[in-house]
């Protein structure tokens, strides 16, 4: 009976103590938790302060620009519309210039391939057997 007592009273306090072991582990876990998280807040708010600092600075550049492009000049509304008109013109034409240039590079492509085509069709790639429809053509002459 004794040793039953005995073991019964090691394994209480193995478990007692077990169970102080936890309780510390929690108790040190919830500041270290409490940290984490508040320093994930820190950090999402960093972010986002800079985000909005990046968002500002991209919204002031877009207003500079607009007000400098808006500002009065001193030429006439005739002259602007006519530069305008003369603008359009010139990259309407240069577009137009891009395209030409492009179908010519096309064509130049399609004109070597068919002088290739045409010179592998020249006597000295011929062999020396008469295709069928010559001897047909041939055949109907004689």
């Amino acid at each position: 009976m004794h040793n039953f007592l005995h073991v019964y009273l090691q394994q209480r306090r193995t478990r007692e103590r077990e169970a102080q072991e936890h309780e510390r582990n929690e108790q040190q876990q919830e500041p270290n938790q409490y940290a984490i998280a508040q320093q994930q807040q820190q950090t999402h708010e960093t972010e986002h302060e800079q985000t909005q600092r990046a968002i500002a600075q991209q919204l002031r550049q877009a207003y500079e620009q607009e007000t400098r492009e808006l500002e009065p000049s001193s030429e006439s509304i005739v002259q602007f519309n006519r530069n305008k008109h003369e603008r359009v013109e010139y990259e309407r034409d240069k577009h137009k210039r891009s395209e030409h240039e492009q179908n010519g590079c096309e064509r130049n492509d399609h004109e070597r391939s068919e002088l290739e085509k045409n010179a592998s069709r020249t006597p000295e790639n011929a062999t020396n057997t008469p295709s069928k429809r010559s001897i047909a053509q041939r055949a109907r002459r004689e």
